[in-house]
């Protein structure tokens, strides 16, 4: 099975105001913050049934960004970009990787600047398991082998390898006997790509 292309879907230019920086005059009497978002889901469903309710919706992504600018004052727009980025992935279980960019036309700096900015990437972070056996050979270094390819497989961490355990061969064949152990750990891959 193929797995479906992540789609992207922006917001530009959002123009939004509040309370945020490092001055305190910034946060008595506020600015104007320019928002952009992009997102990348796999929209396929949307995309094949023309189905609303399987998209990402523009509105749901300005009203994220709105309800952190303007709310709690925070000092740098790295944070306000972060706290956007954080909300769209814990909102919006489709998307698996956000940019966000914060840009700050009003900055109070002694330079003639046309504004000043930031971007903070976020991806889906998913709890993985494998569990691995080997009854061929020599079972034990085969599994270290296997334990070592997986944890430098780029986009993989792992967090957590068991102790080995023996088993008996299962479904009436002859075999030798069996060495298993799991390994747990996190992943920003998609499914398909963590089976490859």
């Amino acid at each position: 099975m193929i797995t479906a292309p992540l789609t992207a879907v922006f917001v530009r230019d959002l123009c939004l105001f509040g309370y945020h920086g490092v001055l305190p005059e910034e946060n008595r009497i506020g600015q104007r913050f320019i928002i952009d978002i992009e997102i990348r889901a796999d929209l396929s469903g949307a995309i094949e049934t023309d189905d609303y309710l399987q998209a990402v919706c523009y509105g749901t992504l300005c009203d994220i960004a709105s309800d952190i600018v303007t709310g709690k004052p925070m000092g740098l727009i790295e944070a306000l970009a972060g706290r956007i980025a954080d909300e769209v992935l814990r909102r919006l279980e489709r998307v698996e990787q956000v940019l966000v960019t914060v840009r700050k036309p009003s900055a109070p700096v002694p330079y003639p600047v046309s504004e000043t900015a930031t971007t903070v990437e976020r991806q889906r972070v998913h709890e993985v398991a494998f569990s691995l056996g080997a009854n061929l050979g020599d079972r034990e270094a085969i599994l270290a082998a296997a334990t070592d390819c997986l944890s430098l497989e780029s986009g993989l961490q792992l967090l957590n390898v068991s102790s080995l355990y023996d088993s008996a061969p299962w479904g009436g064949i002859d075999q030798p006997g069996f060495v298993n152990l799991c390994v747990t750990g996190q992943t920003t891959l998609r499914p398909h790509a963590v089976l490859a």
